[in-house]
């Protein structure tokens, strides 16, 4: 009975984990300060960039090929004429995370184009979003196992073991985005908040595969057998109320043919139960024909 409840809940909790996992997956996926580029400019300005948004109010100029119409901005990642002014304005983060090439800035920004065709976020962006969808139909199912007792099954369980270390593999793939040509090719780049809400995530599908494997697998109760029957020759069967023991049986014959079997039974319980019979001799009458 303890395992029975120990497997359930190690469930239950691994189901949990999944959700939660799932949720962090999501925002580490969408937020907009996934790493952080330090000295972005010449100003020593350090920017934050997600996987596919990026914060809006930044002057994207300064980016590689980011200024107005293709011109070169003022940056760090290489070198050509200003086009701005350098102004502190430009980045003052909104507090929108905005994707690039949904907004007009003084005309379109080379970033919109380049944005998409970086090789490392396309894979990071690939992983986390097959990560995110997979966790997301993987904590529906597991609950719905709940409901049908089909997390009973050791190869259930062992299914979403495998299940979350798949997701917490793509997960940990989504920081390829680390190795992007835009900003961290020149630049120094480390993890933000959306990077360690990623790592979270990671820990918490291993924790859930953990958790669906180790669930102990007692064996189900199984129904007693039916009542036995004890059969004894020239006697009438006898319901096994008790564990018989030891069974006698004494025959004792008259001399007007009379018989008497008395049947002892000792139950383990130390009770004696006795039977006696007595059959009587028949008496035919013979009438002679005339």
């Amino acid at each position: 009975m303890a395992q029975c409840v120990a497997r359930e809940t190690m469930y239950a909790v691994a189901t949990v984990l999944v959700m939660v996992a799932y949720g962090l997956g999501m925002f580490a996926t969408w937020t907009c300060n996934f790493f952080k580029v330090a000295n972005a400019d010449r100003y020593g300005t350090s920017i934050y960039l997600g996987i596919y948004t990026v914060p809006g109010g930044y002057d994207y100029s300064r980016l590689p090929g980011g200024g107005y119409n293709g011109e070169t901005g003022d940056d760090n990642f290489n070198s050509g004429d200003d086009y701005y002014s350098g102004d502190d304005y430009y980045y003052v983060f909104n507090g929108i995370c905005i994707l690039p090439g949904w907004f007009y800035f003084q005309g379109e920004y080379a970033l919109e184009r380049q944005w998409w065709q970086d090789g490392s976020l396309n894979v990071a962006r690939g992983f986390a979003s097959t990560s995110n969808l997979i966790s997301f139909v993987s904590w529906i199912t597991m609950w719905f196992g709940m409901c049908c007792g089909c997390f009973k099954m050791r190869g259930w369980r062992i299914t979403f073991t495998v299940i979350n270390l798949v997701c917490c593999l793509f997960t940990g793939l989504a920081f390829v985005a680390l190795n992007n040509d835009i900003a961290c090719k020149t630049n120094q780049c480390s993890l933000s908040t959306g990077g360690i809400v990623n790592i979270i995530a990671m820990l918490f599908f291993i924790a859930a595969a953990v958790l669906c494997f180790f669930a102990p697998n007692p064996k189900e109760a199984t129904p007693p057998p039916p009542q036995q029957q004890v059969y004894t020759q020239g006697c009438v069967e006898t319901p096994m109320e008790h564990p018989v023991h030891e069974m006698t049986t004494e025959v004792t014959e008259h001399p007007d043919g009379t018989i008497v079997t008395k049947k002892i039974t000792l139950n383990s319980d130390g009770s004696k139960t006795v039977e006696e019979t007595t059959e009587k001799p028949t008496v035919s009458v013979y009438s002679p024909a005339f």
